[in-house]
């Protein structure tokens, strides 16, 4: 890639470019969210004070995207988890993964983030070791395992009285 590659924050009108990236690494993550979910938590994300959304472009072609929250808890206080790292596969292998991540711990120290987190699927144990590559970041293995529970959404208040 000979291209001057610009990485920024995400704007509203990057929505568009982003969601054939963020498809596209879904698949090769194996993570089911349908497409209306992708657009509605990508606006969600995007109006949040409390993520960072950043968008890698070569040129007006959009080629990578990562993706950063917040979340306050009694252990670490305020705490950062790295959710999203993708690089279209033609521009990997440049060190634009490395520059992605640096801007986003970048990013999450300056919010005052006390521990900053990262979560790897199975598929991407599999493809690539991305556990090597996280750990050049200074990450670790916890030995937490992570469980999931998907919400029904409100609970509805009890009428029984």
């Amino acid at each position: 890639m000979v291209e001057q590659i610009e990485i920024a924050a995400a704007k509203p009108d990057d929505a568009e470019s982003l969601l054939p990236l963020i498809a596209a690494f879904f698949l090769e993550e194996g993570i089911e969210t349908s497409l209306d979910a992708q657009r509605r938590n990508l606006l969600t994300m995007m109006a949040a004070p409390d993520s960072r959304i950043l968008l890698a472009q070569a040129g007006s072609r959009p080629i990578a995207f990562a993706t950063a929250t917040l979340t306050r808890g009694i252990e670490f206080g305020l705490a950062a988890e790295i959710e999203d790292l993708y690089v279209v596969p033609e521009a990997r292998g440049c060190g634009l993964a490395r520059r992605l991540m640096d801007q986003l711990i970048d990013w999450c120290e300056r919010q005052g983030a006390q521990e900053i987190i990262v979560v790897i699927t199975p598929e991407g144990m599999e493809a690539i070791d991305l556990p090597a590559f996280y750990r050049r970041f200074g990450f670790r293995d916890s030995g937490r395992k992570l469980l999931y529970r998907t919400s029904a959404g409100p609970s509805q208040p009890s009428t029984k009285t």
